[in-house]
């Protein structure tokens, strides 16, 4: 992933307190923002600088233990008409499509590195090549990077099949602004059973993922130390994490349905119309200064709650980092680590627990302090979101008419939408 600017705790309260702080909102590709290509002037004032530019190939190649399905479906060379989105510092979004050779082709672009993005949605037809052994295959998706150096780079960037999956992240509504006031706690995520099956939601567990996003020498906490828990491909190492109540089968989710996990479940559009109705929420966390609502089941807390009530309403989705759902594991038998400034341990999540993760960043500027360059191991993510500001619009998996779409790419999967719909899918 390249260098993005990231929100963290931290930030997010410096923003808070700095007079002018923009509430608005806008969603774009992780990787973009204000920059230009342009260094020089001359004694006018006009432009000097001379950019050379380049093409960039991007060629979609199969991963190689989805070579036989890929065989399937008469590809050989790679996965033809699939949809590639590329994206530099400020510079408008390219997108195109594969052709029969697999590859794609963006001619007299600027220098620079990429983030790349790579969906193959499959035809009925094609699912129905595949036969029963690939039932839950909707599509192929990967992501990468690349840096292009004039006159030409090409890229190869691997794809592999996306399984449905069971329980994954519908929604996310990390709204956290009223007009000029901040107001958090109408923010909610949404989980769904994505499978054939009923899951039963007890025990499993619910956290944010790793939350180091920015270089921290002063606090003993740089890149160059941090990276080793944030990019970890064997699991997510989490500050804040909960429990789903229940015993066993207590709360049960049928295939199709939905719950909503809400900072607080009460009726916000109280508040202001345009914030949800979440008094129907079927879990909430709790803090120490908030209502319990008697109808909405307490998430528990695991652990230290370190980060987890800052204002006594439990935790509000603001982002900056990863969200994810994972099975019930003992978390006192997990590796545990405490990196220099912290009051306690921090556990790691394994990889082979991780139901699924997303990863919307918020971002208001770094106020100073400079990001690292992974948010995530690209096992987890490929792709997130970079949400600039805060507004009313909630981002909500994508609807494939059957099932959620699930390729591990926040960005190819996600879509944002003007309003949230809490329990509502699609």
């Amino acid at each position: 992933m390249t260098r993005m600017t990231v929100l963290s705790t931290l930030a997010f309260a410096l923003c808070l307190a700095v007079a002018g702080c923009d509430p608005g909102l806008t969603l774009v590709p992780a990787g973009t923002g204000a920059a230009t290509d342009t260094t020089g002037s001359g004694p006018d004032g006009t432009d000097t600088t001379v950019v050379v530019r380049g093409t960039l190939t991007v060629t979609a190649v199969v991963a190689g233990h989805d070579s036989a399905l890929a065989a399937q479906l008469g590809w050989t060379t790679g996965v033809p008409g699939a949809e590639v989105r590329a994206f530099r510092l400020g510079q408008p979004e390219l997108r195109g499509v594969t052709d029969a050779a697999a590859q794609v082709t963006f001619p007299s672009v600027l220098p620079g590195a990429y983030q790349i993005s790579i969906l193959r949605l499959l035809s009925e037809a094609e699912r129905a090549a595949l036969g029963a052994e690939h039932a839950d295959v909707d599509a192929l998706g990967g992501g990468g990077t690349a840096t292009l150096v004039a006159p030409a780079t090409g890229t190869a960037v691997s794809v592999r099949a996306t399984r449905r999956g069971t329980l994954v992240i519908s929604e996310n509504f990390p709204s956290t602004w009223l007009g000029s006031q901040s107001y958090r706690f109408g923010t909610f995520v949404e989980v769904y059973n994505n499978g054939s099956d009923t899951i039963f939601l007890d025990g499993k567990l619910f956290g944010f993922g790793p939350f180091f996003v920015t270089d921290r020498p002063e606090n003993g906490r740089p890149c160059s130390l941090t990276q080793q828990w944030q990019a970890d491909p064997d699991g997510l190492w989490t500050t804040r994490l909960w429990r789903f109540p229940g015993t066993g089968q207590q709360y049960p989710l049928a295939p199709g349905e939905a719950a909503v996990v809400a900072t607080d479940a009460v009726d916000h559009s109280l508040v202001d119309p345009r914030w949800p109705n979440l008094s129907n929420a079927r879990f909430e966390f709790v803090g120490s200064a908030d209502s319990d609502n008697p109808g909405a089941a307490n998430m528990i807390q695991v652990g230290t709650p370190a980060f987890s009530d800052v204002l006594g309403h439990g935790p509000w989705f603001t982002g900056g980092s990863a969200i994810f759902i994972a099975t019930n594991v003992d978390v006192a038998t997990l590796p545990h680590v405490q990196p220099p400034g912290y009051v306690t341990s921090i556990p790691r999540i394994p990889r082979d627990s991780v139901l699924d993760v997303i990863v919307p960043l918020v971002t208001f500027g770094t106020f100073g302090y400079t990001p690292c360059e992974k948010i995530i191991h690209e096992v987890f993510d490929t792709g997130p979101w970079e949400i600039v500001g805060t507004s009313f619009m909630s981002i909500r998996r994508r609807w494939l008419g059957s099932a959620l779409l699930r390729t591990g790419s926040t960005l190819n999967d996600f879509e944002v939408i003007a309003a949230p719909t809490p329990g509502t899918v699609p």
